[in-house]
């Protein structure tokens, strides 16, 4: 094998194979040339070289299998010729700064390239996600408006005249026709109460007329006060007959067992729910009895109650009263009571003309109340003593001399109530 070179530069390296072969490779590269021999490589080729006239052996062996100076053969790019780039400053062989700050360069711009890649793919999924919903949710609100659209033209077609009667002649005998479902007719609000000419009000039922085969009959109340807390009713009529309370103790509104009735008992039988409603819970002041210093107890929450002394003279006008005695007079007092109270015992009195002669004309009262019936009924204010309770007496009277033992079952109750307007 003969290796040849130039002066310049570019070296041109033959190798001739022993079978007359000729290998040529044309490659560039820097090369330190010594005085006694150099080294050279370039693509994983090593050329050994022997100085002029020094008798060193020449031979280029290729890494990577490409060729070799043994053992090549014509058939390895035959003809070609290498070319070699000598450098003649010694320091050749240190990379290239600007070639290594290019190759970084180029190495970092391909990360942000792919970093940026990334970040666009994650945004076109984000967008794609987005439409993806919105165009759902347009399906979903389509698909609902068309379901209203046909059950509105379902209740709401009507055919006309010839349409139907087409409709007829087209039906054979034997055959059923299925109607038309009628559109739903809205209920009418339901009225909690009803005012009447004369200014009462009716609201709830009770059975009154003591005939419980035509059911209970609408209550009657009159309006005594319009306040923060509603409509103070109190009933026309006395409804019931009930003891103040059942047992023989001590006791006070709070823990009589008529509150316990008016309140469970009376509450839901003469109101339906939407009327219960309507009533308001109140607290209620429970005065002492100044007469009798007797004690009135806690104040309550209430919504069905009794009047108290306070609450009489408050609301009604007596026709005669005593202060020094602390009582009085008042037509506007006397209530009369259903057929169905006086079927439970509430002691009842008709008044006589020589009632008003002999007693009421001097208090004052009008001839009419000659022939009323009437009777007593609770206040729900404290008695003597703890064991008895105030009452409205049968002909007007209220005060200090007129309360009973709370066990009394001939005495009526007019239960009151704040109507939420």
């Amino acid at each position: 094998m003969s290796v040849s070179a130039g002066d310049s530069d570019n070296k041109e390296i033959s190798v001739v194979c022993p079978d007359g072969g000729k290998l040529g490779i044309n490659i560039t590269v820097n090369v330190k040339v010594n005085d006694a021999g150099g080294t050279a490589s370039a693509n994983g080729i090593e050329i050994v070289t022997s100085a002029p006239g020094a008798g060193g052996v020449d031979k280029a062996t290729e890494n990577a299998g490409n060729a070799s100076s043994e053992g090549c053969t014509k058939s390895a790019d035959a003809g070609s010729t290498a070319e070699i780039k000598e450098n003649s400053n010694p320091d050749s062989k240190q990379d290239d700064p600007e070639k290594a700050g290019t190759e970084s360069g180029s190495g970092q711009d391909s990360s942000e390239e792919a970093i940026s890649d990334e970040a666009e793919v994650k945004e076109r999924k984000k967008r794609d996600l987005i439409a993806t919903v919105t165009v759902l949710l347009l399906l979903a609100v389509l698909v609902f408006a068309s379901v209203r659209f046909r059950m509105w033209r379902a209740y709401s077609y009507v055919p006309d005249q010839g349409t139907a009667a087409a409709a007829d002649q087209s039906v054979t005998a034997g055959e059923e026709v299925s109607e038309m479902p009628a559109a739903p007719e809205e209920e009418p609000e339901k009225e909690i109460y009803t005012v009447t000419d004369d200014g009462l009000i009716l609201f709830g039922t009770y059975e009154q007329d003591g005939d419980t085969s035509d059911g209970a009959e609408p209550i009657e109340w009159i309006v005594l006060d319009d306040t923060e807390d509603g409509l103070l009713l109190i009933s026309r009529y006395v409804l019931d007959c009930i003891p103040y309370h059942d047992g023989f103790d001590e006791m006070t509104w709070e823990t009589s067992s008529l509150r316990k009735w008016l309140n469970n008992d009376f509450y839901k039988s003469a109101f339906d729910h939407d009327q219960m409603e309507a009533v308001n819970s109140v607290f209620l002041m429970n005065t002492d009895n100044e007469f009798w210093k007797s004690g009135g107890g806690n104040v309550t929450r209430d919504r069905i109650f009794c009047l108290s002394y306070s609450d009489i003279l408050d609301y009604f006008t007596f026709d005669t009263y005593y202060e020094e005695d602390m009582q009085g007079f008042s037509e506007e007092l006397m209530a009369e009571p259903t057929q169905y109270a006086i079927d439970r015992f509430v002691y009842s009195y008709e008044v006589t003309q020589d009632d008003y002669d002999k007693w009421l004309s001097i208090q004052g009262y009008d001839p009419d109340c000659i022939g009323r019936v009437t009777c007593w009924w609770w206040l729900r204010s404290p008695g003597y003593d703890s064991y008895s309770a105030s009452a409205v007496q049968n002909l007007g009277g209220a005060g200090a001399m007129y309360n009973s033992f709370a066990g009394n079952d001939t005495i009526g109750v007019r239960p009151a109530l704040y109507l939420r307007k």
